[in-house]
């Protein structure tokens, strides 16, 4: 049962926690290309856009662009409230 109850809150393929918890585990706060997080965790670069844009409307992570080129925007990072959520999510999955 409890197995259970881990499979449906945290599916394989959930990227907005996965992306936390990725973002997290690189020291909390450092920064990371949206492509590279796509490839890490083998999700789609177009999904993995998608998903970061919502999570940057929510305040879960920032946004940088690179200083001596800014094409490239699609840097993250963690922000403390992403943060706490993920503490708590990985609070969550050690209940279960």
């Amino acid at each position: 049962m409890q197995d259970e109850g881990f499979k449906l809150i945290f599916r394989k393929k959930n990227a907005p926690i996965e992306i936390l918890e990725y973002l997290y585990a690189h020291n909390g706060g450092s920064l990371v290309y949206g492509a590279k997080l796509a490839k890490d965790l083998d999700i789609t670069y177009s999904h993995t856009t998608k998903v970061l844009k919502k999570m940057l409307e929510i305040g879960l992570i920032s946004k940088k662009c690179k200083e001596d080129d800014a094409r490239f925007q699609n840097i993250v990072k963690i922000t403390d409230k992403g943060k706490v959520i993920t503490e708590k999510l990985i609070e969550i999955k050690h209940i279960l």
